[in-house]
């Protein structure tokens, strides 16, 4: 079973300026739900993202706005355990986010957990937040923990970036060096090289079936055997 959620869309604020929203969340192996969790922490971060804009052209702060989406996820997911007669932490999941404003002047980013996500200038990756892997092998912190909020990782900043691009936690080994920790040029310059040389129009019809396909490679599978998820956006070329 498959338990790693995303989504991604390009949300109008009230002045009709776009901003793309990209959310991705990797549901806790170990939690007996947590296939849902990290849906309803998806569609929760989305929806606020979309209420937000709804209501303002201002781009959402750090201490207010963002750590708001994270606990009305949290509330939601306690909610539905309740109502599940379960636990929170039976919906455990990591949780990672982007917002990048249709003129790429702001971008916004946060993290629970481990996975990674990383940010493209010129030809230069960068990684925005270390994978938090926790005190020991195979652990991370999740969205539902109660001092989630203690490991939330947040930037917001101007700065102009040419792509971007989000992986859960099964893509760490092939996708970010460990020394030092930074991304993988070799592993991203194929995957944003046929993002920016395929026409808008039939992106995503024609480049997701090969990504798929790339993805549950046994090249890859030989590297890991967790669920793999990778979200790509670019600005173009």
């Amino acid at each position: 079973v498959c338990e790693d959620a995303y989504d991604a869309k390009l949300i109008d604020d009230v002045n009709g300026q776009s901003h793309l929203a990209a959310v991705a969340a990797d549901g806790a192996g170990s939690a007996l739900m947590g296939a849902i969790g990290d849906k309803i922490a998806i569609s929760s971060i989305l929806t606020e993202i979309t209420e937000h804009f709804t209501h303002a052209a201002r781009f959402p702060t750090e201490t207010t706005d963002i750590t708001n989406w994270i606990v009305t996820a949290q509330q939601n997911i306690i909610h539905t355990a309740r109502n599940f007669g379960l636990r929170p932490r039976d919906f455990a999941c990591t949780l990672l986010g982007a917002l990048v404003s249709e003129r790429n002047e702001q971008v916004a980013f946060w993290q629970i957990g481990d996975g990674g996500i990383i940010g493209l200038r010129g030809e230069v990756y960068g990684l925005v937040f270390p994978p938090d892997n926790g005190e020991y092998a195979n652990q991370t912190h999740f969205l539902t923990d109660p001092q989630a909020l203690d490991y939330l990782q947040v930037q917001v900043s101007a700065l102009h970036l040419d792509g971007i691009a989000m992986i859960t936690d099964g893509l760490q080994r092939l996708a970010i060096n460990s020394v030092p920790l930074t991304p993988y040029a070799g592993f991203f310059d194929p995957l944003f090289a046929a993002l920016n040389t395929t026409p808008v129009a039939t992106a995503r019809r024609s480049l997701r079936p090969r990504l798929r396909n790339f993805l549950k490679s046994d090249k890859v599978n030989a590297r890991t055997e967790d669920d793999k998820t990778l979200l790509l956006a670019s600005r173009g070329v």
